[in-house]
């Protein structure tokens, strides 16, 4: 059977399925994470003064992998001249057959803490230097992904205080070779920002083609979270942070809850605003491209999704667990332009109670290998019927 489980955190993942004959692996068709990748974490309570700093050099885990909140890579608080600082951070790796790159763990950030208005003369700053290396592998990376970063900017800036979020990152190969134009740009924040507010960029990876195998993705760089305190305490954190060589990718935004509709959808890759945020509403329906569902929008619960008609997609990304897709008539099927598909769950946002599975009623009709990748503590409950030529 051409439906590829991965196993995470010691039960079986998919629980309909658990009693089929699966093919286990870790690997991914088309692509694998290189562990000579590294990352650099630092804080400072005040920028360029090292005295009153920590430091974590780490090699990111899986998504899955990820130390949660109660434990993160770094956490720490610096104390200077009656001041102080408090950073918290974890980074993972994302490795699939259609998405490659990096997300933090929920409730990464910083603050900055000057009662007193002298405590510091700078800002205080998490610094990720980021070296991620994927191998691209038999069948080729591709065609048509783009070289993607999205976070929601989240936080409590006071008056008076300011922020700011820097990005230096690139996207090349193996020769150092651009794949697509490095991202460099600063966002500044004071306390007549409206948070949260997103930031999102594209740029079509190696020009739309297929990246070879023997080739190498490299996303390399630094981002910079600052935050200057001289009164009240300032928090700056990112929330559905992601930094990554992706497929054509759509957005849920909760809406409704018909899959279907163009309203519930916003195209990442479309055209964008004065700002660079995506303004195009159009529901994904194509071979290879991605649905992501990420944390709903705040305020709003999440909400329920009715397969309605059929729907085609190269991958489908949940990383909000407890989500069920109805069988409301119609099919989703599972095709790409290249090498396998996609189903993936996950709980970088670590939501509360995680353990909720996921719950698949509506048909599935497999027209290429599905790679069905479990980063939760709860499970897939595929309880409609899988057909297709790759499911056969």
């Amino acid at each position: 059977m051409t439906l590829k489980e991965i196993r995470r955190r010691g039960k079986c993942a998919v629980m309909a399925l658990c009693a089929s004959a699966l093919f286990i692996s870790t690997g991914h068709a088309g692509i694998s994470f290189d562990s000579t990748s590294n990352v650099k974490i630092a804080h400072y309570a005040e920028e360029n003064n090292a005295g009153t700093s920590g430091i974590v050099n780490l090699v990111p885990p899986s998504s899955g992998s990820m130390p949660t909140p109660s434990t993160y890579q770094y956490k720490k608080t610096l104390n200077l001249n009656g001041g102080s600082s408090a950073a918290s951070a974890s980074i993972g790796n994302i490795t699939n057959s259609a998405n490659v790159g990096f997300t933090f763990a929920s409730g990464t950030g910083i603050t900055q803490s000057d009662p007193a208005g002298v405590s510091f003369s700078g800002p205080a700053v998490l610094r990720f230097d980021l070296n991620g290396i994927w191998d691209v592998t038999s069948g080729g990376y591709g065609p048509i992904s783009y070289g993607y970063v999205a976070l929601t900017v989240a936080g409590n800036i006071p008056a008076g205080d300011t922020a700011s979020i820097q990005f230096n990152m690139t996207w090349k190969d193996e020769n150092g070779v651009s794949l697509r134009p490095a991202f460099s740009q600063t966002y500044n924040y004071n306390s007549g920002s409206t948070l949260p507010t997103s930031i999102t960029n594209t740029g079509s990876l190696n020009g739309g083609s297929q990246i070879a195998s023997g080739k190498k993705i490299k996303i390399g760089g630094s981002i910079y979270f600052r935050a200057s305190d001289p009164g009240a305490t300032i928090d700056l954190h990112p929330v559905d942070f992601e930094m990554s060589a992706a497929p054509p990718t759509y957005r849920f935004v909760d809406k409704g809850s018909v899959f279907a509709s163009d309203d519930n959808w916003l195209y990442e890759m479309g055209n964008v605003d004065a700002l660079g945020n995506p303004t195009d509403f159009k529901a994904p329906n194509s071979p290879g491209v991605r649905a992501l569902l990420a944390s709903p929008p705040a305020g709003v619960p999440a909400t329920p999704l009715d397969i309605t008609q059929p729907v085609t997609l190269g991958t489908l990304d949940i990383d909000r667990p407890g989500v069920t897709l109805a069988n409301g008539g119609g099919t989703v099927t599972f095709d790409t332009l290249n090498g396998d598909a996609v189903l993936f769950l996950r709980n970088v946002q670590n939501f509360q109670p995680n353990a909720q599975n996921t719950v698949f009623q509506a048909p599935i009709v497999l027209n290429k290998p599905l790679d069905v990748q479990v980063d939760t503590v709860g499970s897939l409950d595929a309880q409609g019927p899988i057909s297709g030529l790759a499911g056969s």
